[in-house]
This record gives C-alpha cells, sequence and structure tokens, in this order.
C-alpha cells in the first residue's frame, strides 16, 4: 500500500502536469485544435442542430496562424445571417439543406456554398439560409426540409447530397447524437421502408463541458480519433476485407447495399416530389463526385464510390426532381486550373470547391428561373 501511495504521489503531479503542458502550450503554440459546437435538439420540430449564438475557429489546413472562424446564429445553424427570418420579403428566399459539407465549418460563411451562392445572385436580390449539422444521413435531410420548407417558405430549397448519406440512412454510425437523425428501416432486399423517429439528445453536462474547453480531449478524440471506431477500423485494417474509402465512403461497406441504397433514395425524393407540389417550394438535388479518380487523371464514373451518384440520378429521374451531378464540374475546373477541391487533411470542401458548387447551383437557377408570382 505504501509503495502504491507512493506511486500515485509520483504519477498523479506527472500526469496533471503533462495535461498542462498540453493545454497551455503544445495546442497552442504548435498545434492547431479547433473548436468544436455544441449540438442542440430542438424538442419542438424533433431537430438537432447547434447551440444558438456560439462562436469559434477551426484550423482545417492544421495552421495555427490560418483560424477559420464560425457563427452559430440565434437559429443554430452556421451562416452569415445572424437570423432567418420567417416572414417574407422581396428577395428571393433559398435554403441549403445537407450535412457537414453545409455546414461548412472549414471554410468563412461567406465562402460557402451559401455564402457564395447568395452574392453571385446578388445580396440585395437572394437571401440564401443554410441548414448543416455534422453527421446527417440523407434520411436527415427528409427531416430538415419538412421543417424548412414550413417555417421559412423558401422559394428553392437546394438538397447537397455525399457519398456517405446512403447506407447511414437505414445504418446509423455509432456516435454521441446519430439516433437523434431520423433513419429508414429497409430489408435486405429493398422492400417496404418505414421511418424511425429522431431520438432527443441531450449531452451530459460534465463532457459538454470538457469537449467545449479542453483541447487535449478535443484533439485526442477528434483529430487522432482515439477511441471505439478507431480501434474498429484498426482490427478490420487486419482483417480479410480491410476498408477502402473512396470520396468520403468505405466502398467495401457499400458490397451488397445496392438494393436498399436504391429504396432509400426512392422513399427520400418521393417525399421531396410530395414536398414540392404541396408547399410550392422547387427542390434542386447537387451531388458530389469521387474527386481522387479527377486528380488521379482517371474516369470518376468507373469508381465503385460513383454508385450512389447513379442510384441518386436514377431515384431523382422517378421523383421528377433535378439533379446536378458535381462531377463535370470539378472535372472542367480540375483541368483548367489544377488545384484540389478540400483540405490535405480534411476531406471537406475548402472555398474553391464551395465555388463549384455555388456556380453549378446559380447556373441551373439562371436556366430555370424561379417564378415568384405565387410567393
Amino acid at each position: 500500500m505504501r509503495s502504491l501511495a507512493k506511486l500515485c504521489l509520483i504519477a498523479l503531479p506527472a500526469v496533471l502536469l503533462t495535461l498542462a503542458l498540453l493545454e497551455l502550450v503544445v495546442f497552442r503554440r504548435w498545434i492547431a485544435v479547433g473548436d468544436v459546437p455544441v449540438e442542440d435538439y430542438d424538442a419542438v420540430h424533433r431537430l438537432l442542430r447547434y447551440r444558438p449564438e456560439q462562436h469559434g475557429a477551426s484550423y482545417p489546413d492544421d495552421d495555427l496562424r490560418h483560424p477559420v472562424p464560425f457563427t452559430v446564429n440565434v437559429d443554430g445553424w452556421n451562416s452569415l445571417h445572424r437570423r432567418y427570418e420567417v416572414a417574407k420579403g422581396s428577395k428571393l428566399r433559398i435554403a441549403v439543406v445537407g450535412d457537414s459539407y453545409v455546414a461548412a465549418f472549414e471554410v468563412t460563411p461567406r465562402l460557402s456554398l451559401a455564402g457564395q451562392l447568395e452574392a453571385a445572385l446578388g445580396e440585395e436580390n437572394a437571401e440564401v439560409y443554410s441548414f448543416g449539422v455534422r453527421g446527417a444521413p440523407l434520411s436527415q435531410y427528409l427531416q430538415m426540409a419538412r421543417h424548412v420548407v414550413a417555417t421559412y417558405r423558401p422559394e428553392v430549397l437546394v438538397v447537397v447530397i455525399v457519398h456517405n448519406d446512403f447506407v447511414e440512412s437505414y445504418r446509423p454510425p455509432p456516435g454521441r447524437y446519430t439516433r437523434s437523425f431520423l433513419h429508414l428501416r429497409v430489408g435486405t432486399d429493398g422492400g417496404a421502408v418505414e421511418e424511425v423517429p429522431p431520438r432527443p439528445y441531450r449531452e451530459p453536462g460534465p463532457q459538454q463541458w470538457i469537449r467545449s474547453h479542453s483541447s487535449a480531449f478535443r484533439f485526442f478524440f477528434y483529430r487522432a480519433q482515439v477511441g471505439s471506431q478507431r480501434l474498429r477500423r484498426l482490427y478490420s485494417a487486419l482483417t480479410a476485407d480491410p476498408p477502402r474509402y473512396q470520396a468520403n465512403v468505405d466502398v467495401t461497406e457499400l458490397v451488397g447495399e445496392t438494393d436498399r441504397m436504391r429504396a432509400v433514395t426512392r422513399y427520400v425524393f418521393a417525399e421531396f416530389a410530395k414536398l414540392e407540389r404541396a408547399s410550392g417550394t422547387r427542390f434542386l438535388l447537387v451531388a458530389d463526385a469521387p474527386r481522387a479518380a479527377i486528380y488521379d487523371g482517371s474516369d470518376p464514373r468507373r469508381t465503385e464510390a460513383y454508385e450512389p451518384n447513379r442510384i441518386a440520378e436514377q431515384a431523382a429521374t422517378a421523383a421528377g426532381l433535378p439533379l446536378i451531378d458535381l462531377t463535370p464540374d470539378f472535372e472542367r475546373d480540375y483541368r483548367r486550373h489544377r488545384a484540389r477541391f478540400e483540405f490535405p487533411h480534411d476531406g471537406h470542401w475548402n472555398a474553391r470547391g464551395h465555388r463549384v458548387a455555388a456556380e453549378a447551383v446559380r447556373r441551373s437557377l439562371e436556366r430555370h428561373p424561379v417564378d415568384r408570382r405565387g410567393s
């Protein structure tokens, strides 16, 4: 017991000193660790968003000299608009729904898809509201769209779709709040689809405080990914079928999932079409591209990760909804400028990626102008 007591007397101060050095020196002078916004569950609308009026910074290029500030507005969304007005004015109102690509904590709000689209259309003519939350799958976009259409009545609702949206709609990954998204239940043969309502989310106060205030905690659990998911990935890497990532999805998980992916996509897009007919809000779907193939000089359409793009295009056609596949847009821009669309250590779009997507949406709106006589 005396030996154990002596060990504790030596070890405890050493641990505390190490933590202090990490918090006060290492993660302030040498290693960039961004802030993580606190999530908030809107029980009235059964919607996960962010706690209103938060401020912080991210470091997508891992450089302490280049902080990227973010501002969560009073409605709980990262946006250049401090507040989303419910009452309609004279401006064209566009809403953008999606996951972390729409939340866009890696760029300033004005350089996000929503911000650049608003600038391209003219701030005097249009207001673009973004509704993005990290980790949201395609099924959750339906939950968000229902809220946005009913509350803000936009003339256009843009849905940004990325490659992990499909499987995660019916097979939610482990996480703090993934069960607080709307999910779908579907059979292995792609039969009937059933909605699974979101569960209320409330993070324990001490855990939330540590996550918000400790750079060391955020580094190990978000940057280094020390936890159960990391261990599962390490285990998978040693098995006969290790993960192979294309775009932002492990393509080994897509094997045998085509029927279910197709079923959930058709269901969600059909629900979008119903919302469009009932509300008058025009829906516009935007699908990301397998960008690594573009950089390699190969055809993205021949990659396994392109299968979700095909599924989305087929489902959009069946639902009568327009879909912009960003693959040709990214191909043209890369051939011309040889500049990538994400950060070296972060797969989210950089300002250039958001610009290409915003330009594709702008051109679509220009080709098919919005009739506002009924607004």
